[in-house]
């Protein structure tokens, strides 16, 4: 019964993500406003999917949010590796990201 599947689903999804060293808690936060101004909406059931990077970024402080990052960088920057691993990590979470 695909009516009640529907009933259950948000009728729309939009995916967060976060910029550099920050986590999804912290971007959820700082959208807030904006998460309460869609929320009345005129198609019932919005959400907004906030999704945290993947990798830990290595100087993450106690006391303070997770800094995470969708991909490593060298120290000089010429280099950039883990994008491959960000797309399967949103994959695992039932979001599919198209690229080529």
């Amino acid at each position: 019964d695909s009516e009640e599947r529907d009933c259950d689903q948000p009728s729309m999804r939009i995916l967060c993500l976060h910029g550099f060293r920050q986590c999804a808690l912290t971007f959820s936060e700082q959208c807030k406003d904006l998460e309460d101004a869609l929320g009345g909406a005129v198609r019932p059931g919005f959400e907004l999917e906030f999704l945290d990077a993947p990798f830990l970024f290595k100087e993450t402080r106690a006391g303070r949010p997770e800094q995470r990052l969708w991909w490593l960088a060298s120290d000089d920057g010429s280099e950039y590796r883990g994008w491959e691993e960000s797309v399967g990590w949103t994959r695992k979470k039932g979001i599919v990201i198209n690229h080529r």
